[in-house]
């Protein structure tokens, strides 16, 4: 058992025992729980990989990109729980690799690259999770919110592109294709799975 699903399971027995949830409720809060602290290890660690790699800065532009573009855009979910976590890893590794190398990325660190990807990614998103379909309240919601989120990273693009700071605009443009790749891959999947179902 992994450490999040013991502390979730534990948490919640304690909170069953305190009559704070019913019995009943055990599923659901085990799962919210083990999902949080499945992020908030995540989170710890690959702060901890910055600072230990000298990459701090790098490591939380990387997160301030993720983090929204993950959760109000959706996109591709692993099968299980253990490949979700390694590509979570291997996608930070692999933007830290070809950000501190610059490798051929100097030209497209330009915004109206970022822009594209941004663009991208509001057309497409908000993509449903195969296990739980958004609510048209939520899938609206997610759009805006996913709107705003790239708005804001493509007014900090041009921030760090007028004051010369290239890797971090380096690293925003490899998170942003990163995520147009996951979204459009989820899309397509989407798509081709809603024609069939029709």
């Amino acid at each position: 058992m992994k450490l999040p699903q013991k502390m979730s399971e534990a948490l919640t027995n304690t909170m069953i025992e305190a009559n704070i949830i019913k019995k009943e409720e055990h599923d659901i809060y085990s799962y919210c729980y083990e999902f949080l602290f499945e992020n908030i290890v995540y989170i710890a660690s690959i702060i901890l990989f910055g600072a230990l790699l000298h990459n701090l800065k790098e490591t939380l532009i990387f997160l301030l990109v993720m983090i929204p573009f993950r959760t109000f855009a959706g996109g591709l979910h692993a099968p299980a729980s253990g490949l979700c976590v390694v590509l979570s890893y291997l996608s930070y590794f692999i933007t830290m690799l070809f950000c501190n190398n610059n490798i051929g990325f100097s030209i497209l660190s330009h915004p109206a690259f970022f822009f594209l990807e941004c663009f991208t990614i509001c057309l497409m998103a908000p993509i449903d999770s195969s296990s739980k379909k958004m609510t048209d309240h939520y899938r609206k919601r997610n759009k805006k919110i996913c709107i705003i989120c790239c708005i804001l990273m493509i007014l900090l693009q041009f921030f760090f592109y007028f004051k010369g700071h290239y890797k971090f605009c380096n690293i925003l443009f490899f998170c942003g294709l990163l995520s147009v790749l996951n979204v459009s891959i989820a899309f397509f999947i989407q798509s081709i799975h809603n024609t069939k179902s029709s």
